[in-house]
């Protein structure tokens, strides 16, 4: 009975698209033990509307390392994942990309089981070191301690070390992406907006079970 509420709940949402059948849709899941209340408030965190009427009063991940530290693995390396891509965008100075800890991290996600999460610390300590190389700005150097706690995060053997990598992740991420030498709550305030725009999309909707992991990675 309860999986066919649920999936008359779902059904409901998705043909209406309205707030209120989203929220009564999570709450299902939530009391079903299918969603928790730390995926839940993660999204509330980065904007999901639904989940913000399900946890009105969110941490803010960016400042709160405890938030991410409560959160199954695999929500943190994917929020490391797409937080690492962010930073990208500075990398117009680098013609060899290192992306080893990148590749890692969505194999993982696609196949958990199938993957050598083993090798993550060694395939992020790589890529900073191809980051540190060249003789690249203090950006190109955040980005590499980025990618190295992105492979760590893979590597990790729980979601609570895990969260502690992807932490570490959104940290260097904020560094990279602000002027030099900016403070640390400046910096977190100026990752956290484009945080929220660029997962959007895709991060927040499978955070909640609304899409898929291929969908999430495509």
């Amino acid at each position: 009975m309860s999986d066919a509420v649920l999936r008359a709940l779902e059904r409901r949402w998705r043909e209406s698209g309205e707030l209120e059948d989203e929220v009564r849709w999570l709450q299902e899941r939530m009391r079903l033990g299918l969603l928790g209340e730390g995926e839940v408030e993660l999204a509330s965190a980065l904007g999901h509307s639904a989940s913000r009427a399900c946890a009105p009063r969110p941490r803010c991940p960016f400042r709160d390392k405890a938030l991410l530290k409560v959160q199954p693995k695999r929500v943190s390396v994917a929020l490391a994942l797409h937080v690492a891509e962010l930073s990208f965008e500075v990398w117009d100075v680098l013609t060899d990309k290192p992306t080893g800890a990148v590749r890692l991290a969505r194999a993982w996600l696609r196949e958990p089981d199938r993957t050598e999460a083993r090798t993550g610390r060694e395939v992020g300590v790589a890529d900073q070191a191809q980051c540190r190389s060249g003789g690249y700005s203090a950006r190109v150097t955040e980005i590499g301690s980025a990618l190295a706690e992105l492979g760590r995060a893979v590597w990790a053997p729980g979601g609570a070390s895990a969260g502690r990598y992807a932490h570490g992740v959104l940290f260097h991420a904020a560094q990279a992406l602000s002027p030099p030498g900016a403070e640390q709550e400046r910096a977190w305030n100026a990752l956290e907006p484009r945080v929220r725009a660029a997962l959007g999309p895709k991060l927040l909707p499978w955070l909640v079970g609304a899409l898929s992991t291929e969908e999430l990675l495509a």
